[in-house]
């Protein structure tokens, strides 16, 4: 055991390091560290914004998502009931209409033949 004391006294002395550089080294790598963690706690704030500008933006997507299957919907069953309405006054009824207003009402103008 008295061979790495001895081994550790001898970097000691060759070195010329003494208790003052030590303390003068402990203190700027405290310092140091002390800068890292600063920068990880920035980081680490600006992850969770990241974070929670993706958790809105889900939201966002997943309301895009339903919403656009509810406009599909509507226009199917808009279509189901254009299908099945029976043809006015002799006039042609297309078999397949747009669920969009101004066409179904340009539709309905010209089956009436107006």
């Amino acid at each position: 055991m008295t061979l790495p004391t001895v081994s550790m006294g001898a970097v000691m002395t060759t070195t010329g390091l003494t208790y003052a550089d030590l303390v003068e080294a402990a203190g700027l790598m405290a310092d140091r560290l002390l800068a890292a963690q600063g920068q990880v706690l920035n980081l680490n704030q600006q992850l969770g914004a990241a974070h929670g500008e993706v958790a809105a933006l889900r939201g966002v997507l997943e309301f895009e998502r339903e919403r656009t299957r509810e406009l599909r919907k509507r226009e199917d069953d808009w279509q189901i009931v254009a299908d099945e309405a029976p043809p006015r006054l002799g006039g042609t009824w297309p078999m397949r209409a747009s669920a969009s207003w101004p066409s179904l009402f340009a539709q309905l103008r010209r089956s009436i033949g107006r």
